[in-house]
């Protein structure tokens, strides 16, 4: 059982641990800059012919807010952390990134920001600059971090040159500016491969067609063990469910052990003893989430730092695994949500998109570790997508200003366009994992179906929401829809239980959603937004015709109440 739980933990905590004990003492050399690698089409522009990295000074001693870095890391390991899934993340690497888009932020979303990092900007920036500048290097270990920001190319977006300066002098950042095409998306997606050895292949899938910046940390780390394994043998990894598995394990005998009141473990340190390994094991009757919610960045830190001398029997799986997550909801629910907002973030240190306003639309992150007999290697990156916020036309398209005028004696607005303003709709529509629904939908078939929760507006969890199932037969649209509290609607999609029968609900109808859950394994695939303006006709409502605008979509922070932000499909005056 105890090789279970080392396995989950390690898993969990590796980077975490790994980047909480180097960033306590270490040491390193600046590379040349080099033009991301590309194979055709548009190519971006390097900026740092204009921009000469101003010398900084380094501070000697990081020990003043190496506990705020170990908090700031821990935070974010418990917030992204689920319950039995492997976890493995890169605080390191979110804290650069995050560090440099907090240099463009001002006001509320920047005092956001530097509360969910710990620290303020003025303090983090020469704190990482100094981190970064005395990274250890040997024949047989290394860590390297590379920074960059993208920016579009585009007239309407005018960056702030005070802004690449500041994030050049102390992040070395490489500043392109690219035409954000398909070329874009590979010219980025190649200069992370580089910086990461190869480990990260990808970070951003595609770019929206309002994206208007990325600002992104790449992370290496390659080390040999000070004393490798000799070999490695088989035996059963028995998960924390009970379910067992065959695994290769790895002996030693360990001589840093650590203790709290819930955990014991050990450190394993690297060639030249510059960077470390660090696997805890919860006490008998502690589950890996009891440890997880239990530590925080003091306790680490203040375990991390006063290791016994003890002799340690360890047995350490090997292992490689990868990682992937797109951390908004994350990093809202830590405290920062204004930076997220489409309409209020507040980013003019960045720069200027005319009437737009810029917010950060993803922040994607991906991770890689491979633990073996000669040592460990680990890549990460972390990339921060800002958007700018499509603006609504001032004035209504001359086609539907004709036919408007053309119906207008015979109809009248619904009831939500009583100010003749449109009203919002928001979807989440509901699939599988393989998108059976949808690719049953645009095959064609005579009869479909399909799953959303819709609501008007943004609610809060106590709001009435729609939670339907839209069937169409021979070309007969029927839909089935029954009214929940958003909260109730999240419980029943969940656990797929009947919740108790309420007035406002259609019971029948929750009951056929019930059965519609019971036969699909459904979870949230997409999150359609679009703004209607709707009419009868006068002499009864036998006849109805919608007209929607603004049409948006997203794949990721799909929750209703996140707000009604997505990528546009099509242009502004549609």
């Amino acid at each position: 059982m105890k090789k279970t739980r080392i396995c989950l933990i390690i898993t969990s905590l590796l980077l975490v641990c790994v980047m909480s004990i180097n960033l306590i003492g270490c040491t390193a050399e600046e590379e040349p800059k080099s033009q991301p690698e590309s194979q055709s089409g548009s190519q971006p522009e390097s900026m740092m012919d204009g921009i000469t990295p101003n010398e900084v000074d380094v501070i000697d001693d990081l020990g003043m807010h190496n506990a705020d870095v170990t908090d700031f890391a821990i935070r974010l390991f418990k917030a992204n952390y689920e319950n039995g899934e492997n976890t493995l993340i890169s605080p390191l690497s979110v804290l650069c990134a995050l560090a440099m888009t907090t240099n463009g932020a001002e006001g509320e979303t920047q005092a956001q920001m530097e509360t969910v990092l710990g620290i303020t900007a003025k303090e983090l920036n020469p704190y990482l600059y100094s981190y970064m500048s005395k990274l250890s290097q040997g024949d047989t270990y290394k860590l390297h971090l590379a920074n960059s920001i993208w920016f579009a190319d585009k007239d309407s977006f005018s960056i702030n040159p005070d802004f690449l300066q500041l994030n050049a002098d102390y992040y070395g950042a490489d500043i392109y500016k690219a035409p954000f095409d398909n070329q874009t998306c590979n010219n980025i997606n190649n200069w992370v491969k580089e910086k990461t050895d190869g480990m990260i292949p990808e970070i951003v899938d595609a770019i929206p067609k309002d994206a208007i910046m990325y600002l992104i940390n790449a992370l290496s780390f390659d080390a040999e063990w000070a004393e490798t394994y000799e070999d490695s043998y088989d035996d059963i990894f028995t998960k924390e469910d009970g379910t067992e598995q065959n695994a290769e394990f790895m002996f030693s005998v360990e001589s840093t052990y650590l203790e709290d009141e819930k955990a014991t473990g050990f450190i394993k340190y690297y060639d030249d003893g510059k960077y470390a390994f660090v696997a805890l094991l919860p006490n008998e009757g502690i589950s890996v989430s009891e440890y997880i919610d239990f530590l925080n960045g003091d306790s680490l830190y203040a375990l991390l730092t006063n290791p016994q001398k003890l002799s340690v029997e360890a047995e350490l799986p090997k292992f490689e695994t990868g990682y992937d997550t797109e951390m908004s909801d994350t990093l809202k629910a830590m405290g920062m949500p204004k930076a997220f907002d489409s309409a209020n973030a507040e980013f003019g240190k960045l720069g200027s998109s005319g009437e737009n306003n810029i917010f950060i639309s993803r922040v994607l992150h991906k991770t890689f570790i491979s633990v073996a007999e000669n040592g460990t290697k680990a890549g990460a990156a972390t990339a921060v997508e800002m958007n700018e916020c499509a603006a609504l036309p001032e004035e209504d398209p001359v086609e539907y200003k004709k036919v408007i005028s053309a119906l207008k004696s015979h109809i009248k607005a619904d009831s939500h366009n009583n100010d003749s303003k449109p009203y919002t709709i928001s979807n989440i529509y509901y699939d599988t994992d393989e998108d059976y629904l949808i690719r049953t939908s645009i095959s064609k078939p005579e009869y479909k179906e399909k799953l959303r929760l819709r609501s008007y507006g943004i609610p809060n969890p106590d709001s009435k929401v729609f939670l339907e199932i839209k069937k169409k037969c021979n070309g007969i649209v029927n839909k089935r829809r029954s009214v929940f509290r958003l909260d109730e609607a999240y419980r029943f999609l969940s656990s797929g239980i009947v919740p108790k029968a309420k007035d406002y609900m259609n019971m029948q109808v929750v009951n056929e959603l019930a059965y519609f859950l019971k036969i699909y394994d459904l979870k949230p695939r997409l999150y359609l937004a679009y703004d209607r303006i709707a009419f009868f006709e006068k002499t009864g409502l036998d006849l109805r015709i919608s007209f929607d605008t603004n049409i948006r979509s997203r794949r990721y922070d799909l929750r209703l109440e996140s707000g009604d932000f997505g990528t546009p499909l099509l242009d502004s005056n549609v």
